[in-house]
C-alpha cells in the first residue's frame, strides 16, 4: 500500500483552504453589500465551489488506492 498519497493530501489540503478563504474574502469585500440577495448567490457559490477540486484530489486518491 502506497501511504505516501494519503500524506501529500493532508499536507496539501490545509493550505488549500487557507489559501482559498483567503482569496475569497479578499474578493467577497468587493462584490457585497449591494443587495442581500446578490450577496447569498456569491455566499453560496463560494461556500460550493471548492468541492470540485477536492472532488478531483479524492478521486486520485481513491483510485490509485483501488488497484
Amino acid at each position: 500500500m502506497k501511504r505516501w498519497r494519503h500524506f501529500l493530501v493532508a499536507i496539501f489540503i490545509v493550505p488549500f483552504f487557507f489559501i482559498y478563504s483567503l482569496i475569497c474574502i479578499y474578493f467577497a469585500n468587493f462584490i457585497t453589500g449591494y443587495y442581500w440577495f446578490f450577496d447569498f448567490i456569491i455566499f453560496l457559490f463560494l461556500g460550493v465551489i471548492w468541492i470540485i477540486p477536492i472532488l478531483k484530489i479524492i478521486n486520485w486518491l481513491a483510485d490509485k488506492e483501488a488497484k
